[in-house]
């Protein structure tokens, strides 16, 4: 019975660790990406499914610049570029978004976000 206690203690302090690492990559994602234009972050959290983690970069009249993607249900899950987006302004993404599934939560999410700091910015100009 102690053995057991002593391997559920080290498997718990291992997923802490490693789940550390996951988030030093996250925050050196979003540093990375920051100083490329306006940041959009969205997240779909799955209960029993993968969830997933969109950061997009776009400009200052809303063209995707870049897009990157956490998509697992493990803490190895790290980064991958976001292929074709790049080069799309962020309203016609969302009517693609709407068209194809409307359940990229994610991905809707992001878009928003840069909609709503977009708004802001136009804002504070007028």
């Amino acid at each position: 019975m102690v053995k057991f206690v002593y391997i559920a203690f080290l498997f718990m302090i291992l997923q802490g660790g490693l789940t550390w690492l996951q988030v030093v990559n996250y925050k050196k994602t979003v540093k990375s990406l920051k100083n490329k234009g306006i940041i959009g972050i969205g997240v779909q959290k799955g209960k029993l499914k993968a969830g997933r983690i969109i950061i997009l970069v776009s400009n200052e009249v809303g063209d995707i610049i870049t897009g990157k993607e956490m998509h697992g249900m493990t803490i190895f899950a790290r980064f991958k570029e976001l292929r074709g987006i790049q080069g799309k302004d962020i309203f016609t993404l969302r009517k693609e978004i709407a068209e194809k599934d409307g359940k990229n939560i994610a991905l809707i999410s992001a878009v928003d976000s840069i909609e709503n700091s977009l708004s802001k910015i136009k804002l504070s100009i007028n």
